[in-house]
């Protein structure tokens, strides 16, 4: 990330590693800098969501599931949120 810090692979990357190692909250920071440089990253978007199912999974906090079912400029889900 020092070497490319406008790279949106690398931070996808290491938003993946974050899942890996159960750092979900870290994984959200990273897929979202991802999207940030790439805005139609489709897979940051989709690991961004599933970062948010595992936090709300963990902390039961609803807030993290509307966040994994809803993401800014995915087209999402929002319509079944209602």
């Amino acid at each position: 990330i020092r070497i490319k810090p406008d790279d949106a692979n690398t931070h996808y990357n290491l938003g993946n590693s974050y899942s890996d190692l159960g750092k979900y909250q870290e994984a959200v920071d990273a897929h979202k800098q991802a999207i940030r440089i790439k805005p139609d990253y489709a897979n940051a978007h989709n690991n961004l969501g599933v970062a948010y199912q595992k936090l709300y999974e963990i902390t039961g906090d609803p807030e993290y599931q509307k966040k994994s079912l809803v993401l800014p400029g995915s087209g999402g889900f929002s319509g079944r949120l209602k």
